[in-house]
């Protein structure tokens, strides 16, 4: 008699998805401290499964961008490639400016993560993502942020 089959492998799981807090992070670290709108453009491609994916393009790299040349920011439209999502947008610098200062309040509101980044001169978009990360997630976990948070603002600026 032969032994009966081994019942098959199961399926491998999926890594777990990255926490909210390290994409928000991530966004405000890329949009804040590494797009260039003068040199960058956001477009969309659908080589990974029909799906339509976010790349970042090189303006000077790609020559069918020559006409959205005067627009401060390029978001190629999914839908319409001679519409520029972003044409409305002006002032990013300022945008940006406020990306990096929600990144810096982060860190304060890390406590120690942001100790250390100040103490080795570390400021702004030097910050380390992943220390900032574990420390955020950490003082979240006692359910009080360590550190001095901002009050919010009310709707409207008042």
């Amino acid at each position: 008699d032969a032994p009966p089959p081994a019942p098959p492998a199961p399926p491998p799981v999926p890594p777990a998805p990255p926490p909210l807090s390290q994409l928000v992070l991530e966004c405000l670290h890329f949009f804040g401290c590494v797009y260039d709108p003068e040199s960058h453009a956001l477009g969309w491609s659908t080589a990974k499964g029909g799906r339509p994916v976010a790349v970042l393009v090189g303006r000077a790299s790609s020559p069918g961008l020559a006409t959205f040349a005067l627009q401060p920011l390029l978001v190629l439209d999914p839908l319409d490639d001679a519409n520029n999502a972003g044409k409305g947008c002006y002032r990013f610098c300022q945008v940006q400016a406020l990306f990096r200062a929600a990144l810096a309040a982060a860190a304060s509101a890390a406590g120690d993560a942001a100790d250390r980044a100040v103490a080795s001169g570390q400021v702004g978009c030097a910050i380390d993502l992943g220390s900032l990360v574990t420390a955020l997630m950490d003082a979240s976990a006692g359910g009080e942020p360590a550190g001095d948070m901002p009050p919010p603002v009310a709707p409207g600026g008042a």
